[in-house]
């Protein structure tokens, strides 16, 4: 599939999907040159757990970059490591602990 072609495929996607709700503990990596807040704050309206909010340096697409990698997974790592425990300290990136709703606790 060419590029050009998967772009118009997640398009469409997006524009027929509606999102439901995320019932169990998540967390959320925001891409620091990426998504706004508004938009970081709409994907929070779909987590029904607390979750630590990671904000990595790059966009959407440059956070998987190979020089980024590291920080990524380390976040998952991490992640999965304390597995329920959202509370744990974070060594990369900044994290702040949000509520359901999508406010700072």
């Amino acid at each position: 599939m060419t590029l050009v072609k998967r772009f118009a495929a997640n398009a469409q996607a997006l524009a027929t999907h509606r999102a439901g709700t995320y019932t169990v503990p998540a967390v959320l990596v925001h891409a620091r040159d990426g998504a706004s807040d508004t938009v970081t704050a709409a994907w929070l309206d779909h987590l029904a757990q607390p979750l630590a909010v990671h904000t990595l340096d790059g966009d959407h697409y440059s956070v998987l970059h190979a020089e980024r990698l590291d920080a990524l997974a380390s976040v998952v790592r991490e992640s999965w490591n304390t597995g329920s425990d959202r509370t744990a300290p974070r060594r990369t990136g900044s994290t702040e602990k949000n509520t359901p709703e999508g406010k700072k606790a």
